[in-house]
């Protein structure tokens, strides 16, 4: 199954390709803004957004989540959703990653994975 481009690094889509296609794999989907949703975000980043403001942008980003929700509820997999940076966690397996890696909804799929400072 091919990849959308840009959607999965190259890195990860190595490390999913030395994987099973039923083994399972922890990832972050970060999901598209439709168009039309733009303008409840707006287009330029204020260091201070009014109430109002803040709350259109959080819905936009949770109607954007929809999707993605959507499928993961369709194929039985639980998850966190992370609405104000548009991304859900969630576990799958590496069949699901490339069957949702296809997905018109998807921005990208990263692995989570545990960060340290060295």
């Amino acid at each position: 199954m091919t990849v959308a481009p840009s959607v999965m690094s190259d890195e990860f889509l190595s490390r999913l390709s030395g994987m099973g296609p039923t083994d399972s794999i922890d990832v972050i989907v970060a999901a598209k803004l439709p168009q039309g949703l733009e303008e409840d975000v707006g287009r330029t980043p204020k260091i201070r957004m009014s109430l109002p403001e803040r709350q259109a942008a959080l819905n936009a980003n949770e109607r954007a989540l929809r999707p993605v929700t959507d499928y993961l509820k369709e194929i039985g997999a639980s998850y966190s959703t992370y609405a104000p940076l548009r991304r859900v966690r969630t576990i799958l397996t590496v069949e699901q990653v490339m069957v949702l890696s296809q997905q018109p909804y998807v921005a990208s799929i990263i692995g989570n994975q545990e960060v340290t400072l060295v």
